[in-house]
């Protein structure tokens, strides 16, 4: 459960990513980078899923002159690609059970606007969507939801959303959100390693790492913090969860998964 988050602005797609992959019992394996710069055509590829993932999609993007021409002509052969992509590193048999989530994104010329284009694999099935505006994953859920409604006007709204600002505080958020996406990875902690603005403009890409979490280590589980950090975040209040909700997280947090 990597954190992607994607948000379009009218100059600009702001893409924020974790970099934490991990084994099936939820320790930290590596710290990589989950997104990859195609330089030919200005692309840039973010990937949830597999830690290959990001640098397979890149070079299936490298075949496109720019994000226009994958979002005409990338839909036709992308599921192909795909199918050949998991039957060579892994087996035909886990073409539907593995499940990836890729954006793509660059500045449309036809449009005068940066344009994101997402690909999703896995046993729910397949979709290619044009145009994505925003994008949030993994969804905030409960009263994580409701700490960041409280303090945000619009949910990543492109008009008030800071990815300085606001950036680091979604993903503290989606960090010590414990998974549900299945029931194999229920309560781990998944998101960690550092937070990674990637900035898509008309001209260029730029990136850097708005915080690390050193706390994390290859080894072991995720264990975040049970509130964000009043000084790094002066203008954001604890976490606001139930009783009941609280002492869940942090039995969890004690345990490292359920």
């Amino acid at each position: 459960m990597s954190a992607l988050n994607i948000c379009i602005k009218p100059d600009r797609c702001i893409v924020l990513q974790d970099a934490a992959a991990y084994d099936p019992e939820g320790r930290v394996t590596q710290f990589m980078d989950k997104g990859q710069i195609v330089r030919q055509n200005g692309l840039f590829v973010a990937a949830t899923g597999l830690t290959v993932t990001a640098v397979a999609f890149a070079q299936f993007a490298e075949r496109f002159v720019g994000i226009d021409h994958l979002a005409s002509c990338g839909e036709a052969i992308i599921d192909e690609w795909y199918d050949q992509y998991v039957t060579i590193l892994f087996s035909s048999e886990l073409k539907d059970h593995l499940g990836v989530l890729v954006a793509f994104v660059g500045w449309s010329e036809e449009h005068d606007r940066p344009m994101c284009v997402v690909y999703t694999a896995g046993i729910e099935g397949r979709a290619f969507a044009v145009d994505v505006g925003t994008l949030t994953h993994p969804q905030l859920e409960g009263a994580f939801r409701s700490e960041w409604m409280a303090g945000s006007s619009v949910y990543l709204n492109i008009d008030t959303f800071d990815a300085v600002r606001d950036g680091r505080r979604l993903m503290e958020l989606q960090r010590a959100q414990p998974a549900r996406h299945r029931p194999d990875r229920s309560g781990q902690f998944l998101i960690g390693g550092h937070v990674k603005l990637t900035e898509v403009f008309r001209d260029r890409i730029e990136q850097r790492v708005l915080h690390e979490w050193t706390e994390d280590v290859v080894g072991e589980r995720i264990r975040p913090a049970p509130r964000l950090d009043p000084v790094s975040h002066p203008n954001v209040a604890a976490l606001t969860a139930n009783r009941a909700e609280r002492r869940r997280i942090e039995k969890l947090q004690r345990r490292g998964a359920a």
